[in-house]
């Protein structure tokens, strides 16, 4: 029986690659797509393993605005659908009625807005929102514990390293985007994932120093390929909170010890820093954009994100309650600074897609209305969090709040994790913190 499982495995990516091919020789996004995504669907559905299958469907939801990827969205769609049948059947997380108070919020918010058509409605987003909610219900429906997400992170986190030194060496970039396709985007997945799974590792005790080193190292490596100045942001952040959470988890036993403690590892930060400041080549763009700021003068892609914070600002003005829509807002970037155009400085601001700052815009795209929405859903979900943290008092619970702090403030410059390339990534992230209450369900 496994031989036979195991020879469907092989052969399968085989049939789809030739399926693919047919229409055309160029659709190599697709294939992969839908292959990973099958092996997600295999993983998590049919095999019951959360991590491998969620693993998988994450990697497939990185090319899911990706024109390759064609029907291959669809099969997505169904395939976090079977993982949701198959996590009720499981029932390793009791489906009570708060499980769908999340899913009812957003289907109605989603149905408000088809109803009304506040203005241009560009279906492809809303699908790609209804696939992320469907992984969001399927993760949540499975025990996730210290072990399952590290050992998750472990995979993604090596994934996209490796993505980024092959990409770097080989597609000859100034940047590397890596699996996320967006540079800026990757720097704040990377790092939210590498919080996470340094104070997990560390906390929680399931990673030793040298593994934590070397892994860290790798993660700098990458953000500074990426030559994104907010992945220096979210990594201080991280290691910044990684110590407060030690010092928290610790304070009733070793106060004092522990504020020594404190003290020598951020001045061996600082020292470490200074000195991998000056071994970085000058020319590496993240040195250059750096240096910069230093002077004082503002690059592109500041003064593209002024530009779009601005338009942002207009926006939420002019339609308060239901936004612009997204996948409407470059025209209005557009529309907005050419009234500007008297100014010289005007031709060197890139126009852009989104607002650079997820705050700004989910306001700016889905109003005041899909603000609540979404604000309900994570309201929901952190409030699980906070009660297993007050409950347990753990290096996980500590962990996935790093990884939230991280991503919460490098929201102010960028969209993570709304970028359609990281939405999976952010739904099996509110995902897991959904199914703490079973945790809270075990202590009554």
């Amino acid at each position: 029986m496994k031989l036979k499982g195991a020879l469907f495995l092989i052969i399968l990516p085989v049939i789809l690659t030739v399926i693919f091919l047919i229409p055309s020789s160029d659709n190599y996004t697709g294939i992969l797509a839908l292959v990973i995504a099958f092996m997600g669907l295999l993983f998590g559905a049919c095999f019951a393993k959360p991590v491998l299958g969620s693993f998988c469907l994450i990697i497939s939801m990185h090319w899911i605005m990706e024109e390759g990827i064609y029907i291959a969205v669809y099969f997505l769609m169904v395939a976090n659908l079977v993982y949701v049948l198959m996590g009720l059947v499981k029932r390793e997380v009791k489906v009570d009625r708060l499980w769908f108070v999340p899913l009812f919020v957003m289907t109605l918010y989603f149905g408000l807005v088809l109803l009304k058509r506040p203005y241009s409605v560009h279906m492809s987003f809303y699908f790609v929102d209804l696939v992320g909610l469907a992984l969001f219900a399927a993760v949540s429906l499975f025990r996730w514990d210290k072990v399952r997400v590290q050992n998750l992170l472990n995979a993604h986190i090596l994934y996209t390293i490796v993505w980024c030194i092959i990409e770097y060496n080989f597609c000859y970039t100034d940047r590397v985007s890596g699996p996320s396709l967006s540079s800026t985007n990757l720097a704040a997945l990377i790092t939210a994932s590498w919080t996470i799974w340094f104070i997990n590792g560390w906390l929680s005790g399931m990673l030793r120093w040298p593994f934590l080193a070397l892994g860290s190292m790798a993660v700098c490596l990458c953000v500074v390929l990426s030559g994104s100045r907010m992945g220096f942001i979210g990594i201080g952040v991280g290691g910044m909170f990684a110590v407060i959470f030690f010092f928290m988890r610790n304070m009733r036993e070793r106060l004092l010890p522990l504020l020594g403690r404190v003290v020598l590892i951020f001045a061996a930060l600082a020292v470490l820093a200074v000195l991998l400041w000056f071994v970085l080549p000058d020319e590496l763009l993240i040195k250059r954009g750096f240096n910069l700021l230093a002077e004082g003068k503002l690059d592109r892609s500041s003064l593209g994100r002024i530009g779009v914070w601005l338009t942002a600002l207009d926006a939420i003005k002019k339609s308060p309650v239901w936004g612009c829509g997204p996948g409407n807002f470059l025209r209005l970037n557009k529309l907005f600074l050419e009234q500007f155009n008297m100014i010289p400085l005007m031709r060197y601001v890139p126009r852009l897609g989104h607002a650079h700052n997820i705050y700004l815009m989910i306001l700016s795209e889905q109003g005041i209305v899909g603000f609540l929405a979404l604000g309900s859903v994570c309201v929901v979900c952190f409030r699980e969090l906070f009660l297993y943290i007050k409950n347990m008092w753990d290096g996980f619970g500590f962990a996935l709040l790093g990884g939230a702090i991280v991503f919460m403030i490098l929201g102010c410059i960028d969209v993570f994790p709304l970028y359609p390339s990281s939405l999976g990534w952010g739904a099996w992230y509110m995902g897991v913190l959904f199914s703490l209450r079973s945790y809270r369900k075990d202590k009554k």
